[in-house]
Parts: structure tokens; C-alpha cells; sequence
């Protein structure tokens, strides 16, 4: 499925808004969990924002238990479902390995490991169709260590001084995302690169459990919001960890479709004594966007239905009237049109599932592969 999709179903709704005079956004409803919008990421900072001063735990910490690489390696995915679709591809990642893959700056990678405490580590990696999924774990000395680590390796990423970066990849931009209720702590990142064949999109969940640092990613060509579908194999990392050092069975990964959630949003401005009402609800499947949008106070009487398909957006008063595309002929092109529009969509998904994925062609942020490609 085209990167595209997801990113503009986001732009519709700051669309909406626009029309709506008010500015808006959107918070998961029960459809889905969905992570907060992204914010630029500003300054020469050395560590991403941390999700808490320091680590804490209230319940026994279970990566005090002795750890091995094949214990870290039953963590990750096994791959076939999910965002983890494809089969999986997985590697000890050892200091020496790590190392040996730091091209940036190999000598803040040294100390990185050596202060922070960094035992060994794995990788995975999961092609899916027109994406790359990565699953990364490290094991530190403690948990103290661990989120020092994982401040200190997000930073380093935004930096481009670290993170395993390969040379022929050029970050263009960083935004950082809330990630929470995954492990102990979290945090996320969306990364706009500038690859050997064109501009793609990185985008990242770190968190910890214990001593325990993991790292999801999914990286896909063009502009992509892909922040769903990286929260579910970040919270299919942090279930699977738990289980293994219980010597537990695995759960199964999390339910839902990555590209169908929904969502709802309200918000009240106030300036003075006027204040105006902005609410949003709607549904996104597989990219495509329906949703309403309403907005009232002093100047402000909104109600309206909006459905985006691919990159065209439709709008007519709630459940009144015919759609009418924005910004198309003020005649309009009506319902039947838009159906039609629908159903040429639905066949071209279709044809373009059935093809062999084009091969990514770059590596993301820390790679399987130490070498470039």
C-alpha cells in the first residue's frame, strides 16, 4: 500500500480545520490506539525529550535475571502478522558488531557502550509490502543504564552523530511523538531521510523495560505517517518481553489493522469572553478518510461531512446534499462519482497488492546489515 495514503488522510483534517477557521488535530478513539501528532524537533539538543526524569518501577524488575542473546532474540517478532508481516530476519548484534557499524561518530558509539553499560544485543528485520519493519533490542548492565541509553541514542540520531546510521543515508528532519503506555518509558521519533533513491520516512518508537531497551521502526519511501503501525510492533516487542524472561507462552501480536482506526477530538478556544467549540470524528481505512467536522460560537455555525480518497477531498453539509469535491467545479462531481472514484481505488489496492514489493533499497536508522547496501 503507497506510503501516501495515510499522510494524506492527516492533511485532510488540518484541511477541515481550516475550513472550520479553528485549528484542530485528532486523539485515538476506540478503534485504535493512535499516537499524538508529531512536533518539530528544535534545537541542537543532545538527548530526545525524556518520558521521565529518571527510570522508575514499582513492580519487581524482571530483566534483573540473567539474559542472554537468545533470550532477547525469542523477544522479537517472530514475523507472518502484524506490522511484522513478512518473514523475519534476525542477527546477534554484539558490542564488536555494533560497533563496527557506527560510521558517523565510532568513538561516541565506544563510549556509549562502555557508560552506559551495553551487553550485547539483536535485530530483526520484516519486509512487507512497500515497507520495511526493524526491531531492535539492547541489553544494558541496569536500568539506570538502560534509559540513559535510550535518551542518548535517540538524541544522537537527531544529531546524526550515532544510531547506526549508513553513510549514503542523510537525515533531512527529525519530530518527536508521545509514545505512551509501552514498557516503562517511551518515546518516538519520525525521521524525514534523504536516501540513494529518494526521499524517505523513518518512523520510531524507543522504550524501556527494565534493563531492557527497545527500538521499532518502520521505513517506507516518500512521506508516510506510519505512527499506528509502529506502535503495534513496539507493543508486541514490550508483551513479548515479559513473557520470555517468565519463561511464559508468547502473546498473540496486537489485534486490529495498522492502516483502520478511528478517532475522535474536541476542543474549546477561548479569547476574552468569547469562546468558540471545534469536534471531529471519523474513521481511516487503509488510508482513506470519512469523517465530520463541526465548529460553533461568535461568526462560526460549521457542520460537515468529508470523505478523502487518494489525494481528493470531498465535503458536503452533514448528511444533506451531494459531495462536492474542494477546491473542483463548483458543479461538482456528486455522489456517483465519488463512488466510482471509490471503486477505482479498491481495484488498483487490489492489483498493486498482488505485485512483488519494490526492495526498499536503504537500511533505517540501525540497520541489521553493518554494511551498506
Amino acid at each position: 500500500m503507497r506510503c501516501r495514503r495515510a499522510s494524506a488522510a492527516a492533511r485532510a483534517i488540518g484541511v477541515a480545520a481550516a475550513l472550520a477557521l479553528l485549528g484542530a488535530g485528532c486523539s485515538p478513539g476506540a478503534g485504535g490506539v493512535r499516537p499524538g501528532a508529531p512536533t518539530a524537533a528544535t534545537g541542537a539538543t543532545t538527548t530526545a525529550p525524556p518520558a521521565a526524569d529518571t527510570p522508575t518501577s514499582t513492580l519487581p524488575d524482571l530483566s534483573a535475571r540473567p539474559l542472554d542473546a537468545a533470550d532477547l532474540a525469542a523477544m522479537l517478532p517472530p514475523g507472518g502478522s502484524g506490522t511484522a508481516a513478512g518473514p523475519a530476519e534476525t542477527e546477534e548484534r554484539g558490542n564488536t558488531v555494533l560497533l563496527a557499524a557506527a560510521v558517523l561518530d565510532p568513538a561516541d558509539e565506544a563510549a556509549d557502550v562502555a557508560g552506559f553499560g551495553r551487553v550485547t544485543g539483536v535485530a530483526a528485520r520484516y519486509a512487507g509490502t512497500g515497507y520495511e519493519a526493524h526491531a531492535w533490542i539492547d541489553l544494558l548492565t541496569g536500568p539506570d543504564e538502560a534509559h540513559g541509553y535510550l535518551l542518548d541514542t535517540a538524541g544522537d540520531i537527531t544529531k546524526r552523530a550515532g544510531g547506526s546510521h549508513r553513510p549514503d543515508i542523510d537525515l533531512a528532519g527529525a519530530a518527536d511523538f508521545p509514545a505512551d503506555g509501552i514498557g516503562e518509558e517511551a518515546l518516538g521519533l519520525v525521521l524525514t531521510l534523504n536516501g540513494p533513491e529518494g526521499a524517505e520516512t523513518e518512523t520510531v518508537i524507543f522504550f524501556r523495560y527494565g534493563r531492557l531497551v527497545g527500538f521499532a521502526s518502520v521505513v517506507r519511501p516518500g512521506e508516510a505517517d506510519d505512527r499506528v503501525a509502529v506502535q503495534h510492533l513496539a507493543e508486541e516487542m514490550a508483551a513479548r518481553m515479559p513473557a520470555v524472561m517468565l519463561q511464559a507462552e508468547p502473546p498473540e501480536p496486537p489485534a486490529g489493522d495498522p492502516e483502520a482506526f478511528g478517532f475522535t477530538f474536541e476542543q474549546e478556544v477561548t479569547a476574552g469572553a468569547e469562546s468558540w467549540a471545534l469536534a471531529a470524528s471519523g474513521r481511516v481505512v487503509g488510508g482513506d478518510l470519512t469523517c465530520r467536522v463541526q465548529a460553533s460560537g461568535p461568526g462560526v455555525a460549521f457542520d460537515r461531512d468529508l470523505v478523502l480518497v487518494g489525494e481528493r477531498l470531498w465535503a458536503r453539509n452533514h448528511g444533506a446534499g451531494e459531495y462536492r469535491e474542494v477546491g473542483g467545479d463548483d458543479a461538482g462531481p456528486g455522489a456517483a462519482t465519488l463512488r466510482a472514484h471509490r471503486r477505482r481505488r479498491s481495484l488498483s489496492t487490489h492489483r498493486s497488492s498482488s505485485e512483488t514489493p519494490r526492495p526498499v533499497g536503504t537500511s533505517p536508522t540501525r540497520s541489521p546489515d553493518p554494511q551498506p547496501g
